[in-house]
């Protein structure tokens, strides 16, 4: 348990010495809500996995609409 903490913590640390602090996101998805770095060129990536959660998401937002 130390070891695990003590590598998040120097990832924490890693990330904002070299200013990559600001590319962690964490994913909005309900169910899953992981933390993940945002490589995309732009910046503005929102889910971890655009094929898993973000599918998952745009899914229930349509069926939401059609229902309506």
């Amino acid at each position: 348990m130390d070891t695990a903490l003590a590598h998040i913590v120097m990832s924490a640390l890693t990330a904002t010495v070299n200013g990559t602090w600001h590319r962690l996101r964490m994913c909005p998805a309900p169910d899953c809500q992981w933390v993940f770095y945002d490589n995309s060129r732009p910046g503005r990536a929102k889910w971890c996995s655009p094929q898993l959660c973000g599918n998952r998401a745009k899914t229930q937002a349509y069926r939401r609409r059609q229902s309506t």
